[in-house]
């Protein structure tokens, strides 16, 4: 789990991620991200697995744990850029895929985006 400094869940946070510029597209999700004001701030990160991926619940949260634990072991690795926010929406392909898998990507994605910040 996130610790709860490392969540967005108002609304309002979820939009100002959505209205920036900053997106990439990833075979199992999609990453907006918009940069803090504070450059110190921790990063914060919003998880969102639709109706249309699957109508399961299970299937649903299973997603959405697989995505938590990765960011947060990558979180305790120091691997993510601080003092952003970022919105991760899940597309199909995520039901089938592995702990490993998602890590691996989400590790590549910060790793080619050093210069994420600006």
């Amino acid at each position: 789990m996130l610790k709860k400094i490392n969540r967005l869940k108002k609304k309002k946070d979820f939009e100002r991620v959505y209205q920036s510029r900053f997106r990439f597209n990833l075979p199992e999700m999609t990453i907006q991200w918009r940069p803090l004001v504070g450059q110190n701030l921790p990063s914060r990160y919003g998880i969102i697995v639709s109706n249309k991926i699957s109508k399961s619940a299970v299937k649903k949260n299973r997603a959405k744990r697989l995505l938590r634990e990765a960011i947060r072991i990558l979180m305790k690795e120091d691997k993510t850029p601080p003092g952003l926010d970022f919105v991760i929406n899940a597309k199909k392909p995520i039901l089938e895929a592995t702990y490993q898998g998602l890590y691996k990507t989400l590790e590549n994605f910060f790793a080619r985006q050093k210069t994420i910040r600006r």
